[in-house]
């Protein structure tokens, strides 16, 4: 630092340079200038450096002062703040305040980013004399700054990332729903087509047997063609609703039965499950019927009876079919039935964690009963 013993003491006649004791003041002044954390400069009117406290030095890393003395201020910076500094020299010069911030590495090349506030200096009788310059170091908080603009750069190329990712997702979900949606329409129409070639063919058969065989196979595939039906009204969900499901495939099921016997629907509740819960209670409730008017005594009309509630308390379903038919066989044994039917119905029994049971009804028939959790349906 240049001693302040250097200064001239007094202002030559032909330099506008107040004396020292104008310019700094006292030595308490300058004990003041050279406690401030700051890096304070005094700047003549023409731009040059004419004083640096002795932390401003430090800061800026410069060893000896008599370097840069009279250099010119703008001589410090690099070329992108050259109009930001000339701008505040003009306003200080014209007795205005000004601030900026901007970066200037130092003497030796250390990067720095200051605030900087610029003013011009009186002298006792009002007049512009001198320029004063106070730069303080904001390098933390710049860096801490651009930080964080970085990390928000990366978080906005990843959201950028995901959102281009999830939208060629969801076109892809779009174009399988459409897909999907198009795959259960050809299914069902292909199972209706079934169906009905099963049933003209049955129409025409005298062999009771073949019949009740072939009007099994209907009874199922109607099942089946149900379901892709109601997947493809709302191929979004993948899901079915019971209720309307159950009361097409009772129509259905009515359909393959020439005789007075009628299938009656009592109460069904609507509560929508997955495509392959549709299909296990369908299936249950086709062989079910089927069983019950297959065995109905001869030419003697019969009366099913389906139902499908709820029991809030337990939170299960209950699929319950009775028949005012001539009962059950004697020593007839639910879980050890041979029969096909009874085995579907077993198996499916067990996909949807329930129990299948079965007793005799009050007015003579047989009603079977098949209880799951609502816990497996749900979507």
């Amino acid at each position: 630092m240049l001693p302040f013993a250097e200064l001239p003491t007094k202002t030559p006649a032909t330099h506008a340079e107040p004396p020292l004791d104008e310019k700094i003041g006292s030595a308490l002044v300058r004990s003041i200038l050279d406690s401030s954390p700051d890096c304070i400069k005094l700047i003549s009117l023409d731009g040059r450096l004419v004083y640096m406290n002795r932390n401003g030095m430090s800061a800026m890393e410069i060893d000896d002062f008599g370097g840069v003395k009279n250099e010119l201020w703008l001589s410090l910076w690099p070329d992108e703040a050259q109009d930001l500094l000339q701008s505040a020299i003009e306003n200080a010069s014209l007795g205005e305040r000004s601030d900026f911030q901007a970066y200037c590495p130092t003497a030796h090349g250390t990067p720095r980013w200051w605030h900087v506030n610029v003013a011009p200096v009186r002298d006792a009788a009002g007049s512009i004399v001198n320029i004063l310059a106070t730069s303080r170091d904001i390098t933390d908080r710049i860096q801490a700054e651009n930080t964080l603009h970085e990390r928000d750069l990366q978080l906005q190329a990843y959201a950028e990332k995901l959102t281009a990712e999830l939208s060629e997702k969801e076109a892809l979900i779009e174009q399988q729903r459409i897909l999907s949606a198009e795959i259960d329409h050809r299914v069902k129409n292909s199972f209706a087509l079934i169906g009905s070639i099963l049933r003209l063919k049955m129409r025409g058969m005298e062999d009771s047997e073949a019949s009740a065989a072939l009007s099994d196979a209907a009874n199922r595939i109607a099942t089946l063609s149900r379901v892709h039906e109601q997947l493809h009204i709302d191929p979004g969900h993948h899901a079915v609703d019971l209720g309307p499901f159950m009361d097409k495939l009772i129509i259905d099921l009515s359909d393959t039965f020439f005789d007075a016997s009628r299938i009656i629907a009592a109460e069904i509740v609507d509560q929508p499950v997955r495509s392959d819960v549709a299909v296990a209670v369908g299936l249950v409730t086709a062989e079910l019927v089927s069983n019950a008017l297959k065995h109905k005594s001869c030419d003697v009309p019969t009366d099913v009876t389906v139902s499908l509630s709820e029991d809030v308390d337990a939170d299960t379903l209950t699929l319950r079919v009775a028949d005012t038919g001539q009962g059950l066989p004697e020593g007839f044994d639910i879980e050890n039935s041979k029969t096909l039917g009874m085995q579907i119905c077993r198996t499916y029994a067990n996909t949807l964690k329930g129990t299948l049971s079965t007793h005799s009804g009050e007015n003579g028939g047989a009603v079977f009963t098949l209880s799951f959790p609502k816990a497996v349906t749900q979507l």
